[in-house]
């Protein structure tokens, strides 16, 4: 029965699953552009994300890959970001004060990350 759900709704799922890999976390409701289609057919979005989650082979392996990855360009982005005025937090895009959340926690905690990116590619003898 779980297959045959699969398989009517793949399209949606996989465009979720896509999402969730791209962000490297699950997305928030406000990120999911078909939000009435998913909760309408899985009753919410974290439902919708347990069954595509149950449906696929090492999807933590997965997750945590993306979601690694994700912080490293954002690890990146805010060393990039050591070079300009900081901009105040709510002034950053939703996604981004999201994922700052996420993976960091905090704002100050994103910035020393990037801080801390940017030292290490500037020691001595690195290339």
């Amino acid at each position: 029965r779980a297959e045959e759900k699969y398989l009517t709704h793949r399209d949606l799922l996989e465009s979720l699953w896509e999402t969730c890999l791209v962000y490297g976390r699950d997305p928030d409701r406000s990120e999911i552009p078909n939000l009435d289609e998913v909760t309408s057919i899985f009753g919410s979005l974290p439902a919708a994300l347990r069954f595509i989650k149950s449906r696929k082979e090492n999807a933590d392996a997965y997750l945590d890959e993306a979601r690694q990855s994700r912080i490293d360009d954002l690890r990146v982005y805010f060393a990039q970001l050591q070079f300009e005025k900081r901009k105040p937090y709510r002034h950053l895009e939703a996604r981004l004060q999201k994922d700052i959340r996420t993976f960091f926690g905090d704002y100050r905690s994103a910035s020393d990350a990037g801080r801390s990116c940017g030292h290490k590619l500037c020691e001595p003898g690195r290339r």
